[in-house]
């Protein structure tokens, strides 16, 4: 990333951009990792591994994007 400070700015800027649009996010990618950034999806799959190789086969570092599981409207996490 180009500064780090600048870096986990826009980081943790679309942590919150997801869950801003979780139930947008549940009505069109239900049950896949999606790649975000900047504000927008990069790239989806059901399967992460072949999201990353996806994203690193374009030029993408996944590293330096929120990837994150969409899980289901009824399905809730206890932590």
């Amino acid at each position: 990333m180009e500064n780090d400070a600048q870096g986990l700015l826009a980081f943790q800027k679309d942590v919150e951009w997801v869950g801003h649009n979780l139930k947008h996010l549940q009505e069109g990618y239900q049950g896949e990792f999606i790649a975000v950034r900047n504000g927008r999806i990069v790239d989806h799959d059901r399967n992460i591994e072949t999201l990353v190789q996806r994203l690193r086969g374009g030029g993408e570092e996944p590293a330096d994007m929120v990837i994150e599981f969409v899980f289901g409207k009824d399905v809730r996490l206890f932590l």
